[in-house]
């Protein structure tokens, strides 16, 4: 596994909604649209011990503990060198007390016998696509949080499970062309969907991503949501300001009751 530290020669720091500066590589992925409406996607629970594997350089839990959302959240990730880069993120924004960072491949991680059905809430944006998929990038890091490297959709979702309790909740972000994958990968690991939210660039178009809540042991019944809108033409639609300035989606993409 390569282990190449980044210098800050290597990053680039941004600061993002909720005034969280987060430094990632230049070269290598960096987060995007999805990673924001994960962390608005999850609902506020603040007695809540949570998990969040695939973090990259930290940005869904930033956000989710610069908003209150979890008591605790650990942020786990298998490249060294972005679990390092999430550790200095994390302590860039004084959020030692609200994250620890991991440095481990999610499948070990929930074998680990002081982790199992430990926490109440998990988060994952996952690889989207398949290890035969697409073409390869030059860049490891890129091609490692692309790709299913370390695990597919149904290994992944297998340890969400373990790291659960029953009753605990799962926030993931996919691609809708693998929807049909993400369902079966739930119902195998006991996680039943509950809240399903497709995202549009704009409106007309087919959807870019899905959002999912899913229920440990949960019983057959699930909201899909309006769909929600990005942007109209070269403006980004109230809905997409709300969430971008409270953190969270508007109560009809919340409940099915208003």
């Amino acid at each position: 596994m390569e282990d190449t530290r980044f210098t800050e020669l290597d990053e680039i720091v941004t600061t993002v909604n909720d005034n969280i500066t987060i430094a990632e590589p230049v070269s290598g992925q960096r987060f995007g649209t999805d990673a924001l409406l994960l962390a608005a996607f999850a609902k506020k629970s603040p007695k809540s011990r949570a998990v969040e594997l695939g973090t990259g350089s930290g940005i869904v839990s930033l956000l989710c503990a610069g908003r209150g959302k979890f008591a605790h959240i650990d942020a786990v990730e298998v490249q060294p060198a972005l679990a390092e880069l999430c550790k200095r993120n994390i302590e860039r924004n004084g959020l030692q007390e609200r994250i620890s960072a991991y440095c481990a491949d999610a499948r070990e991680f929930c074998r680990l016998p002081d982790r199992s059905c430990a926490y109440d809430v998990a988060l994952f944006n996952p690889p989207y696509m398949r290890v035969g998929d697409g073409y390869r990038s030059d860049d490891a890091g890129r091609d490692a949080a692309r790709r299913e490297l370390h695990g597919d959709i149904f290994e992944l979702c297998g340890a969400v499970s373990k790291l659960l309790r029953t009753g605990g909740i799962f926030y993931s972000v996919y691609r809708p062309d693998r929807l049909a994958d993400l369902v079966c990968a739930l119902r195998a690991a006991a996680l039943e969907p509950k809240r399903v939210i497709f995202v549009c660039d704009e409106l007309g178009r087919a959807p870019c991503l899905v959002l999912t809540e899913a229920r440990k042991d949960g019983g057959v019944s699930a909201y899909v949501t309006p769909p929600f809108i990005l942007r109209e033409g070269k403006m980004t639609t109230p809905d997409f300001d709300y969430l971008l300035e409270n953190g969270e989606f508007p109560r009809k993409y919340v409940s099915i009751f208003p």
